[in-house]
């Protein structure tokens, strides 16, 4: 499983990442460092509240509120600089096993649906912010208007869209490149699913009322399909991010109808990004990023390296052992 993309592959292919993609990493990088700078301040007030409870018995008015907000902008700030950067999870155990115009083929139509994820969801999002606006919603104790942070994350996602079809057009570029090479066993097995795949979604597109109600008649077997067509797309090297979006949108489309499932897109993301206990995620995540570039786990596995080498088994021991002291210092 790889967190970012092959930047080795991308140099061999295709010279590396294009001139319009380093400008838009130039470009979204100050914005995510604005974003990570907000992050920072709402868990400043979340320590400056954890020391007014305990010297003053009170605490800062409507924090969750505060946090929520600002954390729904500064997430959706870093979006378009990880786009532009590579940055994701895709499941590549079958990568060294395809020819690499076939890797570079399933990348760029990962790429591609990671794109309409993020469009379809920016679209959606930008109607939720204006029901936002038109029903006058605000937060409960502050009444702070909701539509303004909403607005500016579809802003922030609109942005990551774009950065998204840019990043596509480079692998599309790549797999254009890609060295030509004998088709491998596994090509063999991967094209004809893909191509069965492909007339699959065209025959549901066109008998998409039909196959709803078969849907809703059989719940259970509609699930059980399609919790192994992600496992396939997975496998697929397309990303986890557009897979499950994608398949959580269709699914949703076949079982409720596409217009609660488009609402339902827009309104679960939105609460999701605004949900205070949600907040943890990004600022753990944060935290060990800012131990990692400190060098605190080379420091912390040198260490267990150092008491535990000597042992039989002691590289073993040492990893574990690293990864528990710098799960204990982060």
């Amino acid at each position: 499983m790889s967190t970012t993309e092959p930047h080795a592959a991308d140099s061999a292919e295709s010279g590396g990442f294009s001139p319009m993609r380093r400008a838009a990493i130039a470009l979204t990088r100050p914005i995510a460092f604005v974003g990570v700078i907000g992050m920072l301040l709402a868990s400043g007030a979340t320590v400056l509240d954890v020391l007014l409870r305990w010297l003053a018995s009170t605490g800062v008015t409507a924090l969750n509120e505060i946090v929520s907000m600002t954390f729904a902008v500064a997430v959706a700030a870093c979006i378009p600089a990880g786009l532009a950067s590579g940055v994701g999870v895709t499941i590549d155990v079958i990568e060294k096993q395809l020819s690499p115009r076939s890797a570079a083929s399933l990348r760029a139509l990962g790429a591609v649906a990671l794109l309409v994820a993020f469009a379809v969801l920016t679209w959606r999002m930008g109607i939720f912010a204006e029901s936002l606006r038109m029903q006058g919603r605000t937060t409960v104790i502050l009444t702070l208007p909701q539509a303004p942070f909403i607005w500016t994350t579809t802003v922030l996602l609109g942005a990551s869209t774009f950065v998204q079809a840019i990043a596509a057009w480079d692998h599309v570029r790549a797999a254009s490149a890609a060295r030509r090479a004998p088709w491998t066993r596994l090509d063999r097995i991967v094209w004809p699913c893909v191509a069965l795949f492909a007339l699959a979604c065209v025959y549901v597109a066109l008998n998409w009322t039909r196959v709803s109600y078969l849907a809703q008649d059989y719940p259970a077997t509609t699930v059980i399909i399609g919790f192994l067509l992600m496992w396939i797309l997975l496998l697929a090297l397309i990303p986890l991010a557009a897979v499950l979006a994608l398949s959580g949108l269709a699914g949703a489309g076949l079982l409720i109808g596409w217009g609660p499932a488009m609402s339902a897109y827009a309104t679960e993301a939105a609460g999701f990004l605004t949900n205070y206990q949600v907040a943890t995620l990004p600022l753990f995540l944060m935290m060990g990023s800012f131990a990692a570039v400190a060098g605190v786990s080379d420091d912390v596995y040198r260490l267990a390296q150092a008491a535990l080498g000597r042992f039989r088994g002691g590289l073993a021991m040492a990893t574990i052992g690293g990864c528990a002291g710098f799960g204990a210092v982060t």
